[in-house]
């Protein structure tokens, strides 16, 4: 699980590091852009703690992991809930649909606000949900889980092209705007 969190934690640097040399932001008012990316590249994970309370308290699973919480065991929880992921096909932030959603809000928030804090945030969060898509794509060679809502079924091939244009829409908004 650490190695995960360490992972969005390194995509996160490069990708930044690119954007804030490309748009030669080198100045210390740049680092709340950083910090919206920091908070952003975390937050898809609340998704869990929604499933476990909300969504689905009666799944085993979540039963578990509420106990731990409840037990103080904050970090084995994490490590469970991390652990037992693709149990959990319901989830909110991981499904495709959402993602297009986001993705529409995303462009608003990058094109228009002008907020460093705000464009850090929903790149961070569009790099998590990548990062997360490229896992299942690698482990289980499919996006399944992320298109349950929608039945739609992708195959290998066409759920690596609905990657790569979900790649190339998050290089669009840290390079361009």
């Amino acid at each position: 699980m650490r190695t995960k969190y360490a992972t969005y934690l390194l995509f996160l640097l490069g990708f930044f590091l690119l954007i804030t040399i490309f748009r030669l932001q080198l100045d210390p008012s740049y680092l709340i852009f950083w910090i919206g990316g920091i908070i952003g590249v975390y937050l898809p994970d609340v998704d869990q703690l929604v499933y476990v309370y909300f969504l689905r308290p009666h799944e085993l699973s979540s039963v578990r992991a509420v106990k731990m919480i409840g037990k103080g065991q904050v970090k084995e929880a994490s490590a469970f809930l991390r652990g037992t992921s693709v149990e959990r096909s319901k989830l909110i932030f991981h499904s495709a649909l959402f993602q297009i959603v986001f993705a529409a809000f995303a462009f608003l928030v990058v094109s228009s606000t002008g907020s460093l804090l705000g464009t850090g945030l929903v790149i961070g969060f569009l790099l998590h949900i990548l990062i997360d898509q490229l896992s299942d794509l690698m482990d289980r060679e499919k996006l399944d889980l992320w298109f349950s809502e929608v039945s739609i079924d992708l195959n290998k091939q066409q759920a690596t092209v609905y990657w790569f244009l979900n790649l190339s829409y998050l290089v669009m908004l840290g390079f361009v705007f």
